[in-house]
């Protein structure tokens, strides 16, 4: 332990060293300063994944109407459609469109956890933000949800 309080105190009294820079962190793994830092494409959901969501959501009826208000082929509820810009949710392309946002955006909040964004998409991102937080009780998430993501993974 004297050893480590030695170099500690050697340390401080040299002072502290400044961060590297970005760059000389660049040249200390052969990346030059015009190499650029790939960057993580955002998750995006598969058309397979897009149509399976249609069947289970709708059949495949773009005039489908849920008991709780959902509407079209990706039963978007109407405060969501309006989020999302949607003027026609009985217009099979524009809610094809504006489903394929949702999940893409509950991909992308969720770190591309396709489990968690199909909860999201279903039972709503605030509820899956919940179960989260409450170290996920298997009980808490409605049979619903749990029978939905089931049919789509």
């Amino acid at each position: 332990m004297a050893v480590a309080l030695e170099d500690i105190r050697a340390r401080l009294d040299r002072g502290l060293e400044p961060a590297p820079s970005l760059g000389s962190l660049k040249a200390r793994i052969g990346m030059s300063r015009a190499t650029p830092i790939p960057r993580r494409k955002p998750p995006r959901a598969s058309e397979a994944l897009i149509d399976a969501m249609i069947q289970v959501e709708s059949l495949g009826d773009p005039n489908a109407v849920s008991p709780k208000g959902a509407q079209g082929l990706m039963q978007i509820m109407p405060a969501t459609a309006k989020d999302l810009g949607l003027a026609d949710p009985f217009d099979p392309v524009q809610n094809r469109q504006a489903g394929t946002l949702y999940i893409n955006s509950m991909l992308n909040r969720f770190e591309g956890d396709p489990e968690l964004a199909l909860m999201a998409y279903n039972w709503g991102p605030g509820n899956v933000d919940k179960w989260l937080s409450r170290g996920r009780p298997s009980k808490a998430v409605p049979k619903e949800t749990r029978d939905y993501v089931e049919k789509l993974l």
